[in-house]
């Protein structure tokens, strides 16, 4: 089984090869794998098969269908697969990969399923490439939005690629935009837009792992809080094991964090999306000062 661990790779410059810094988690993760898993652009060397293959009952017993995986899964990573002898890589199909990866379509999931926070979910929209080309007249679209929301929800304004990880290529800005807001759009631009959120007072961070399978039916594999830095880099994950074998976040959240997960994996299964699947959410502190998710 290949596992190609293309961690960035839907950054359009982007190295598609595994960050030195995510070399070693990315070895812990491939002893889960089944026996033999080797991760590519690491040396190409394989466990060794007394590892043995996954637990039926395992989260990761999926694995064992396909003989390649990327994180990232585009046309240029099944190639990239495929060259390296996986012969029936598993996966979404790219286009789909390229569907639900936008955070445009998050947003609009998050608008139509979504029953609270609707201060946020009024605040933020997206713009898209076209929009970005004209970079003076997005400016004046942002600033004519931004004035235009609840006083005591924003601590700043945060430019987010449409297509992007863990923060990276974000843009945090003041409240009062500053007149160079035309120069930093014209370097977001040719990344298929952004999308434009208030920054919040932000309380916590969630993750919730699903299975898409070939049928489209849903698998729960856990739920779990997720650390990441002040701009929103991701640090690693926290669980709890209860008495029933299920990992959770150990928040209040949990059961919402489930239901609401679950409705945008089914979102993603009708855009054709099949394989792992991360439904990231949080919660803040709105302008009255109450927690919403």
């Amino acid at each position: 089984m290949k596992l190609l661990a293309n961690l960035g790779g839907e950054e359009p410059d982007a190295p598609r090869t595994l960050p030195e810094k995510a070399i070693a988690a990315a070895m812990l993760w491939t002893r889960l794998f089944p026996g033999g898993a080797t991760l590519l652009d690491h040396k190409q060397t394989p466990w060794p098969d007394e590892l043995g293959p996954v637990p039926e009952d395992s989260a990761f017993a999926f694995l064992e269908d396909a003989d390649g995986w990327a994180w990232f899964n585009d046309e240029a990573s099944l190639q990239r697969l495929r060259a390296a002898g996986a012969e029936n890589p598993g996966g979404a199909n790219p286009a789909a990969v390229r569907t639900t990866h936008d955070k445009a379509f998050a947003l609009q999931i998050a608008r139509e399923e979504a029953l609270d926070a609707a201060d946020f979910l009024d605040a933020a929209f997206a713009l898209d490439d076209e929009n970005l080309a004209e970079p003076t007249a997005a400016a004046e679209t942002i600033a004519n939005r931004v004035r235009g929301w609840p006083g005591g929800l924003a601590r700043g304004v945060l430019l987010k690629p449409r297509f992007g990880t863990t923060g990276r290529g974000q843009r945090r800005l003041p409240l009062d935009l500053p007149e160079a807001l035309p120069e930093v759009l014209s370097e977001l631009s040719g990344r298929g837009g952004i999308v434009v959120e208030p920054v919040l007072d932000r309380l916590a961070d969630y993750s919730v792992q699903l299975l898409i399978e070939d049928s489209g039916n849903l698998r729960l594999l856990g739920c779990l809080a997720q650390c990441v830095s002040e701009r929103g880099t991701f640090l690693g994950h926290e669980g709890e094991i209860d008495s029933r074998g299920r990992v959770r976040s150990g928040s209040r959240w949990e059961e919402t964090l489930r239901e609401r997960a679950s409705a945008v994996a089914l979102r993603a299964a009708a855009a054709g999306y099949r394989g792992p699947c991360g439904v990231d959410a949080l919660s803040y502190r709105d302008a009255q000062g109450a927690e919403q998710l």
